[in-house]
């Protein structure tokens, strides 16, 4: 992502951006991300209005108190990332007999924070049961992008788990480098939230983002070699609740799982 921000000069200038970062992305280019300055509210909620015309698949997130929007460009291989590992997911899950209404496909639904900044994510679901409001976070979220964007995603992580509240109980980071074919899974979750007697004008942080596991694939050569495996999606992080009966339990994606599913991403690219 450039740095510092772009000035933003307005919808024709941002849709020819955009333009051009799709094509640095189509000629072997790495980073998604293009950010902007000096983007108030007002100019959010035009460029908002208008996000179809300015190119499919864009992901946004702004930050009203400094004035700073993020777009994430999407790629082919990007989106089949996050899109096959959460459609593994939620089938899985169905498998189990576990009710639409409690692992419900929210995609990239946008979300606001307290401090008036927003996001929209790759893959999220929530369990509609307990959280059956427009305000409620969700549950669990999935965010891909090429390996170079590191920082970006660790961000992306970041900003679900913190703005939540730890309420965002898991986000997973799918990083992919082509060129390598290579793959890093991150499951990222809120830290454990200590029960510790405070002066009542002690303002407690909310729970931070911990890195909880870390999974390495490197098909460059015909051997997979795979470190960190399996990937393990706790039940009652993406579910919300405990598990209820013998055929609920976690989804474990194990490493001839992850192998098969890696080899997938580079199909047509």
């Amino acid at each position: 992502m450039q740095y510092p921000p772009a000035e933003y000069r307005g919808l024709q200038a941002l849709r020819q951006a955009i333009l051009e970062r799709e094509s640095f992305l189509r000629h072997g280019g790495q980073d998604q991300y293009i950010s902007f300055s000096n983007v108030k509210s007002s100019d959010f909620r035009t460029i908002e209005s208008r996000r179809f015309h300015l190119g499919r698949g864009i992901a946004f997130t702004y930050f009203e108190d400094i004035e700073t929007l993020i777009i994430k460009v999407p790629t082919k291989v990007h989106e089949k990332a996050h899109a096959s590992i959460a459609n593994m997911t939620y089938h899985l899950v169905r498998s189990m007999g576990v009710g639409m209404y409690d692992f419900w496909p929210i995609n990239a639904a946008r979300f606001r924070s307290s401090n008036s900044s927003s996001k929209e994510g790759d893959s999220a679901y929530q369990n509609q049961v307990l959280r059956p409001h427009d305000y409620d976070w969700p549950n669990f979220v999935i965010e891909a992008g090429y390996s170079e964007n590191i920082p970006n995603l660790h961000m992306d992580a970041r900003w679900w788990i913190e703005n939540s509240g730890g309420q965002v109980l898991m986000v997973i980071l799918i990083l992919i480098s082509p060129r390598t074919k290579t793959v890093l899974i991150e499951k990222w979750i809120p830290s454990p939230q200590q029960n510790i007697r405070r002066s009542p004008r002690f303002v407690s942080p909310g729970p931070s983002p911990i890195r909880a596991a870390e999974i390495s694939i490197d098909q460059a050569s015909p051997t997979s070699v795979i470190n960190g495996a399996p990937l393990v999606l706790e039940f009652d992080r993406i579910i919300g609740r405990p598990t209820q009966n013998p055929n609920e339990r976690d989804v474990i994606f194990t490493q001839d799982d992850l192998d098969y599913w890696a080899r997938g991403l580079w199909i047509g690219i």
